[in-house]
């Protein structure tokens, strides 16, 4: 497993093709016994999206900000620190 200090966080447009990857890998899976492996990757799937979209929120939130303490902690959450 990767250490996640030295991993450099993925833009919001990896996440997504990330997620969309997953999906179609898991809509492939034909073995009936492979089934909690697709459910898995739809699990995965569905939390790479969500978290694509939070990231864009603290985005979106961070560039609006007018408070330089509040944009530059939502900065550091974006940058994974």
């Amino acid at each position: 497993m990767a250490d996640s200090q030295n991993t450099t966080p993925l833009s919001i447009e990896a996440l997504n093709e990330l997620a969309t990857r997953l999906f179609d890998h898991a809509d492939s899976i034909m073995n009936p016994a492979a089934r909690n492996v697709e459910v898995d990757m739809r699990l995965a799937a569905r939390s790479i999206t969500d978290f694509a979209t939070l990231r864009f929120g603290i985005t979106q939130a961070a560039a609006s900000c007018s408070d330089a303490a509040t944009a530059r902690h939502l900065h550091e959450l974006l940058s994974g620190r």
